[in-house]
């Protein structure tokens, strides 16, 4: 009778022990959930600051002349809004930086699309969008830096030698899109053959890439990098005033976020 009691007061005592560590999990789990989403919403105010920036080149300078932590040309944007926000001294910055770049190479947060946060928690969180290789990844920005730089040619001072002209036949062909032209010119009588005409977009970013180095290559490039950006100081400094505004509802949008976790947390069991 005595071992018996005794076993049934083993067996209390271990299904009391179970039942406390299933709430201690319970509890755990619901922190762990309220702080992903508090992430979520600081990602998802990051990726719409990225394209409110986007809208004008006026409003990425001015942004660009308030980060006073080291960066270079080849610094995605998506990064330094990572720093400025979560700290340049955090690590896990570089994480959120590439959690952002994944969400604009995937068309999140545009209008119609897929939310942030959704897209997070659908997809493995932070860590499960991240994965890819590290090289490539290198490779990828050095290659939209060529672009760009290409695409900002004749604010450089790289000014085409031929001027502009008008051809019905091509325009309607073209549309508004960006194409390349294979031409055949007849020395003898100067007339140009047209011989292919491609509007694929890969093709078209390679050739503005091969057009990237050969700027960055010359000795002018120097030279009108300085004069653009000295173009630039003035839009940045009156764009600064807005960017800090838009910038402050990063924080303003968690805020609200934080305070229903909050009150989540405390109607927890102790």
């Amino acid at each position: 009778m005595k071992n018996e009691i005794n076993e049934t007061a083993v067996e209390n005592q271990i299904q009391k022990t179970l039942t406390d560590l299933k709430l201690q999990h319970k509890t755990w789990n619901a922190q762990l959930q309220t702080a992903e989403t508090s992430l979520y919403n600081l990602l998802d105010g990051c990726l719409d600051f990225y394209y409110f920036l986007r809208k004008s080149e006026s409003y990425e300078s001015a942004f660009k002349s308030l980060c006073y932590f080291k960066w270079n040309s080849t610094t995605k944007l998506s990064t330094l809004i990572a720093k400025s926000v979560f700290g340049e001294e955090n690590k896990q910055h570089y994480a959120y930086a590439k959690a952002i770049q994944k969400a604009i190479e995937n068309d999140i947060g545009i209008a119609g699309e897929v939310s942030m946060q959704q897209w997070l928690k659908q997809n493995g969180g932070v860590n499960g969008v991240i994965r890819t290789n590290e090289t490539a990844i290198k490779e990828n920005i050095l290659r939209e830096h060529l672009i760009e730089v290409a695409k900002k040619a004749h604010d450089l001072g790289f000014i085409p030698k031929i001027a502009k002209f008008k051809n019905k036949q091509l325009a309607e062909i073209m549309s508004s899109r960006e194409c390349l032209l294979l031409c055949v010119v007849d020395e003898k009588t100067g007339d140009i053959a047209l011989k292919y005409i491609s509007t694929d977009e890969n093709l078209v970013k390679l050739t503005y890439e091969e057009f990237g180095k050969f700027i960055v290559r010359s000795p002018k490039y120097e030279e009108g990098k300085q004069k653009l950006h000295d173009k630039l100081e003035l839009e940045r400094q009156k764009a600064s005033v807005e960017v800090s505004s838009k910038l402050g509802r990063i924080g303003r949008k968690n805020t609200s976020t934080a305070s229903v976790i909050t009150q989540e947390l405390e109607s927890l069991p102790a």
